[in-house]
């Protein structure tokens, strides 16, 4: 993972980890369809790679959601420790 997307990354986790389901949303809005699932995917957010555009940022927004609501990051959402 090269320094942009852990950064990215770390943001997101803070937003969801914080319950920010706001702020989660206006950083993933800014990226671009790659950077999104290389995010998602660092995040521990299931991902699948073949959806089109607009199928895929609908289920990274539905995981992103599920993560704010639970206050925590897409591994925790699977009772998962953090892989870096």
């Amino acid at each position: 993972m090269n320094d942009i997307t852990a950064q990215l990354t770390e943001r997101l986790r803070s937003s969801t980890v914080a319950g920010d389901l706001a702020g989660a949303y206006a950083l993933i809005q800014t990226l671009d369809v790659e950077t999104v699932k290389r995010v998602a995917l660092a995040g521990g957010y299931s991902m699948i790679f073949s959806r089109k555009k607009k199928e895929l940022m609908t289920h990274v927004q539905g995981e992103i959601a599920k993560a704010s609501r639970n206050r925590c990051d897409g591994w925790g959402l699977r009772n998962l420790p953090a892989s870096h």
